[in-house]
């Protein structure tokens, strides 16, 4: 997904629930449930937000606060997602893991919320 970022990177803060999981090594470690960058293109200033659900099972709201410089406008969403984190494609199973692409309108930049599922990765494009 580095083909959806822009080469200035945007300071943001991200709170994130963790959770616990096991080590190749058979020892506990806690790891944050969700991972993010957020770029811009500096010529265009489209924002480019990659949201990570590293979760196997749970779905988490994503919750988008602070950008009121963008006002409201259409975003242009990609989710690569599949039924489970050991989900592949291949000859017998070519969409086993697919990217759902959906497009919002009058997104409030102020108070934006998007449901990120269990193990998937999710770009969130201001229009040009």
């Amino acid at each position: 997904y580095t083909n959806h970022t822009f080469e200035n990177i945007v300071h943001s803060v991200l709170e994130s629930p963790s959770f616990d999981v096991e080590a190749s090594d058979g020892t506990a470690t806690t790891v944050k449930q969700l991972d993010a960058i957020v770029t811009r293109d500096v010529t265009t200033h489209q924002l480019s937000i990659v949201l990570v659900n590293l979760h196997s099972e749970d779905n988490l709201i994503c919750k988008i606060r602070g950008l009121t410089e963008l006002g409201s406008g259409t975003v242009n969403i990609q989710t690569l997602n599949g039924d489970s984190v050991t989900a592949y494609n291949d000859i017998d199973r070519p969409d086993d893991v697919t990217i759902h692409s959906q497009t919002l309108s009058n997104v409030d930049w102020h108070d934006f919320e998007f449901n990120c599922p269990a193990h998937s990765v999710t770009v969130i494009k201001t229009a040009t």
